[in-house]
């Protein structure tokens, strides 16, 4: 695939508009913590809480055509104040296909690189059906609470029932499944939920998200199967691409490109400290 601004601006798009329906989510299910979600330009803000990973704009830069300073300027200060007015810092994701007027305008601002990430892409026309000893199912609704435990213990280092789970770290799971465009998928080994992780779908774009494996279950293909029956799911669905983000020269990376994932971009992550 030739990863260009325009297919970029897709897929920040898509993951601007999931901030915009888990607020939405957060709402319906009365989570702990409210979430908000504000609309930036070409793209979106979201506050879930101050510590939350979620909290952070995607999608800024894709206006297209002669950007004027100002405008952009405007744009950042819009953010700040949504940010700081909760008390949180300002965290900006920004695309390296992105407009380079914002990076520019950060740096003057006084904002720090926080993490990159790399956006991987797998053109589904290219699907191939792949045997896999596991079998991987859909979720249904009554099963996304467990699904979430068993996800939220993986990214934990833990099993089910070795320690607890903070609950609004649980809660972030249970609503991302329910948000717009978004199915769960798991794998289950003796009895329970090995496994699981997400889809969002929205324009066309599979987004995977939220995949997380206990640890007396790994090192069996979970993973990998997850993966296949996902990318099986959003071609069915008549997507043409499916999208993933890892950290840069992980593991995880290193998989994805495994099973003919490409690096199609890279994002940085900026930070400002309230004043």
């Amino acid at each position: 695939m030739f990863s260009d601004q325009t297919l970029a601006k897709r897929i920040e798009t898509a993951q601007a508009q999931n901030q915009m329906d888990y607020a939405d989510s957060c709402h319906k299910l009365k989570c702990s913590t409210p979430a908000v979600a504000i609309v930036v330009g070409s793209g979106a803000a979201l506050y879930a809480g101050a510590e939350s990973p979620l909290t952070q704009s995607f999608g800024l830069g894709f206006e297209g055509g002669d950007t004027i300073e100002s405008d952009v300027e405007s744009q950042i200060e819009t953010l700040e104040e949504f940010f700081f007015s909760r008390g949180s810092a300002a965290y900006i994701e920004v695309a390296n296909l992105a407009d380079m007027n914002l990076t520019l305008l950060l740096g003057k601002r006084g904002y720090t690189v926080l993490e990159y990430s790399h956006v991987l892409g797998f053109n589904l026309a290219n699907l191939e059906h792949i045997p896999s000893p596991l079998q991987s199912y859909r979720l249904a609704a009554s099963e996304i609470e467990a699904a979430a435990d068993a996800v939220a213990a993986g990214f934990l280092e833990q099993n089910i029932g070795e320690g607890d789970i903070p609950p609004d770290f649980r809660e972030l799971f249970v609503v991302s499944l329910h948000t717009t465009g978004s199915s769960g998928f798991a794998v289950k080994l003796e009895g329970e939920i090995a496994g699981a992780g997400g889809i969002t779908i929205l324009n066309n774009v599979a987004m995977l998200s939220g995949a997380s494996t206990q640890p007396k279950f790994r090192n069996r293909g979970i993973q990998k199967a997850l993966i296949m029956e996902r990318l099986r799911f959003a071609h069915e669905a008549g997507c043409d691409i499916a999208v993933v983000t890892t950290q840069p020269g992980t593991v995880s990376q290193s998989n994805m490109q495994a099973m003919n994932f490409e690096i199609l971009y890279a994002r940085t992550k900026f930070t400002k400290t309230m004043p």
